[in-house]
């Protein structure tokens, strides 16, 4: 009887944790939306003033029982009176467009449902100025790229202008990358150490805030690139030294292991033939392509692919989904897609002629079908980072001797963007929003730091 008690005690507290939670998300989005609007008509000091503003009102509210959702549209409503009453006594010229924008239709109250109706309601409301913000707003194209010795993150114009550090961790050997812009976060793998199992993944504010841990030390081995994949929510990444493909939740729950290619080996492995390095996703094609590099001066590099699912009855070290692509490369790293053109692209680190380029070559030929891959761009110093501007037509490259390149999808129109900037890695490329005609990245200029 005892044992069941407890039973049905940590089963309310988990129900409350879970409504909790949840609540306290539509808040978030609520107050989000406002301040948003606020800022967007009258700046960044009304912004926060209207803010304190909002949580004044919510702690007057009358807070409801048992499961009823808050009201959190009550404290947005009274909040955004108290600010038309402050800029009518001032007589802004802006005090006409206050009503429409901020007590519309989506800030009315309405009468409590039960909670996953509300839930589902007030998801749909409280996104609605949060997306409409997002189709309006400026954009400003950024590089973000990291100092794999220095264990920064920066961020650069892409002609490699106003570059910044936006996070100086340490050397923790950070060396993929990959941006949510709508969500405003920046995801990132630090190697550590490539003898320990104290590899991790990293997330923050685009702007380099509010950094935490997603899957924390020994989570994953030795993690190398990163991919997102939003309509499922998951962050794909391949483990070097621990030899396999890995994918987890956005919020780094969920961890699995997608592909082992160990063999058997104990970690961390010491063979090079088996190091998982480079990863891609193609979501609508419900595969995910990754580079096993092999050694120095060796020309055993491949890169496969295999079914986003492991198969049913399969396993990550069994599954008989896996395709080889292409084999005895030089030594591929990072890899692209073009999933519109159907075109595979990666950076390869070997040795010249066909290595330290970028190459290219279909997704989908056939084994006796397949052309040797095409040489886009060459005389990288350890060529590592690629990310493509498919809607741009071009490319951004990094390599280990500190330099940033770009160049036309075809390897025309070569550019070197930035040099000697230390050992750099991963590379993504991003269109961030605007606010006040200032790209929302900060940072430290680097002109600063030298």
């Amino acid at each position: 009887m005892l044992e069941t008690r407890e039973m049905l005690t940590d089963a309310e507290t988990e129900r409350c944790n879970q409504l909790t939670s949840g609540f306290l998300i539509l808040a978030e989005r609520e107050l989000s939306a406002f301040i948003r609007a606020v800022d967007k008509l009258f700046g960044s000091e009304q912004a926060r003033q209207s803010a304190r503003d909002w949580i004044e009102e919510l702690g007057r509210m009358d807070w409801p029982s048992g499961e009823s959702i808050p009201d959190w549209r009550r404290a947005t409503v009274a909040a955004s009176a108290r600010l038309g009453a402050l800029l009518s006594g001032s007589g802004h010229r802006d005090t006409l467009n206050l009503r429409p924008v901020l007590v519309s239709d989506l800030f009315h109250s309405k009468p409590h449902r039960n909670v996953s109706e509300e839930v589902r309601s007030m998801n749909a409301i409280a996104s609605m100025p949060i997306d409409a913000e997002a189709k309006n707003a400026h954009t400003s194209a950024r590089l973000f790229f990291l100092n794999l010795s220095g264990g920064r993150v920066l961020s650069a114009n892409p002609d490699g202008s106003d570059l910044k550090t936006i996070i100086d961790e340490g050397r923790k050997l950070p060396d993929g990358l990959v941006l949510d812009v709508a969500a405003g976060h920046i995801y990132w793998t630090n190697m550590g150490d490539p003898k320990r199992n104290d590899g991790s993944i990293m997330r923050s504010d685009l702007n380099g805030k509010n950094m935490i841990t997603i899957v924390p030390s020994g989570g994953t081995f030795t993690p190398k690139q990163l991919q997102l994949e939003k309509r499922s929510g998951k962050l794909y990444w391949s483990d070097r030294e621990g030899m396999r493909v890995m994918r987890a939740n956005l919020d780094g729950s969920e961890i699995e292991t997608l592909v082992d290619t160990s063999l058997g080996d104990s970690r961390p492995g010491s063979d090079p033939t088996k190091w998982c390095v480079g990863i891609a996703v193609d979501t609508d094609g419900g595969k995910f392509y990754w580079t096993q590099k092999g050694g120095h001066h060796a020309g055993l590099g491949r890169i496969f692919r295999a079914s986003i699912q492991v198969p049913k009855g399969q396993s990550a070290e069994s599954r008989r989904d896996i395709e080889l692509l292409y084999d005895n490369l030089p030594e591929p790293i990072d890899l692209d897609l073009d999933p519109v053109h159907r075109t595979l692209y990666w950076t390869d680190r070997g040795d010249p002629p066909r290595g330290n380029t970028v190459n290219r070559a279909p997704m989908d030929a056939e084994g006796e079908h397949r052309n040797e891959p095409e040489i886009l761009f060459s005389h990288l110093m350890e060529g590592i980072g690629l990310a493509l501007d498919l809607k741009g037509g071009r490319m951004f490259i990094t390599d280990l001797g500190g330099s940033v390149y770009s160049a036309n999808l075809d390897g025309s129109n070569r550019r070197t963007l930035l040099f000697a900037e230390g050992n750099l890695t991963g590379i993504a490329y991003a269109e961030v929003p605007f606010a006040d005609a200032t790209p929302q990245v900060i940072g430290v200029p680097e002109e600063t730091k030298r």
